[in-house]
């Protein structure tokens, strides 16, 4: 795929590896999504061939853009200072948090300059090595960099920033200005998601009644934001 702004189109390819398939989803000059194709398969457990039958057709991935970027859904990630890591040691500090990392992982991080901070995650091999292939010069991001880099303010508050996505919570609490809470977990209802926030109030020493806390989610979440007005005053939701 040709990348270069001289023979590409205005529009831009983000390209979302997700844990049951592939969403392409292309932009106009404004983010207005023009199209959106979903592929489904389990990029865990497709060899390197079957993932390159399933992308081959894929006339998305035919056409000249003026960006592209690839982002992946992957749990399997963990964040340190950027002063403590190492290329050498990412295994290890990934591993510390995910002891179960699978041997088809490749690894992956990317940095979070504005934070000072690095996220090391993994990937299935075989995704890494055909994106490589057809799409070499972009870097396959995770997607909670984009979230950050989006989305998150660099600022002296305190605020608690949760994304909530299908079946999981994702937490980025910045306190006083400082990157301190980067963690992840699974729900199956909104009382969960109350839990976990209370939780994190908690054990992070927050007040809940002078603390920002904005929730991020792709989709109305009505339901939960009945729950959140009995527990919170101090709170926004933002549809992404």
């Amino acid at each position: 795929m040709d990348t270069n702004s001289n023979s590409s189109n205005n529009y831009t390819l983000i390209i979302r590896i997700l844990s049951d398939g592939f969403n392409f989803g292309i932009y106009d000059q404004n983010h207005k999504i023009i199209s959106t194709k979903m592929l489904n398969c389990d990029i865990w457990n497709y060899s390197q061939a079957q993932i390159q039958d399933l992308l081959c057709n894929v006339e998305e991935l035919k056409v000249h853009y003026r960006k592209v970027s690839i982002t992946i859904e992957s749990d399997i990630y963990t964040v340190v200072p950027d002063s403590f890591f190492d290329t050498s040691n990412a295994e290890s500090f990934l591993r510390m948090q995910h002891p179960e990392l699978k041997e088809n992982a490749a690894l992956l991080f990317n940095n979070l300059l504005a934070w000072q901070a690095v996220i090391i995650f993994a990937i299935p091999l075989n995704i890494c090595n055909i994106f490589k292939q057809i799409i070499p010069d972009v870097e396959i991001e995770h997607f909670l960099t984009c979230f950050i880099n989006d989305n998150i303010l660099k600022s002296k508050k305190t605020t608690v920033n949760v994304f909530v996505r299908a079946q999981q919570v994702d937490f980025v609490v910045v306190k006083q200005g400082i990157l301190t809470l980067l963690n992840s977990f699974e729900y199956k209802t909104n009382e969960d998601i109350i839990y976990f926030i209370l939780k994190v109030y908690d054990s992070l020493s927050l007040q809940p009644e002078n603390d920002n806390l904005l929730i991020f989610s792709e989709k109305s979440i009505k339901d939960l934001n009945d729950f959140l007005s009995e527990y919170f005053d101090n709170y926004k939701i933002i549809t992404l």
